[in-house]
């Protein structure tokens, strides 16, 4: 997987990042990120770390979130929220 990092540091490095309006919960630390350098960084460490989704989503309860959102093809995501 280090190659798909590269790649991904190659691509990212092209894109002009801005603060995001709302913290962004990264899968790698489960904890919000609001530091667009730092959200680079977590972006491409997340190919080759281990998804921390369940400390995530259990993050993401504790500061008030009260539902989460899938978008996409799939539902994956939502069958693990549920357990």
């Amino acid at each position: 997987m280090q190659p798909a990092a590269i790649a991904r540091r190659e691509a990212i490095s092209a894109i002009d990042v801005h603060p995001p309006y709302l913290p962004v919960y990264a899968n790698v630390t489960a904890a919000p990120v609001t530091d667009p350098t730092e959200a680079i960084g977590l972006l491409i460490k997340q190919v080759t770390a281990q998804v921390r989704w369940r400390e995530t989503v259990l993050q993401m309860a504790a500061d008030g979130f009260q539902r989460l959102v899938e978008v996409g093809s799939g539902k994956v995501l939502t069958g693990l929220n549920r357990r």
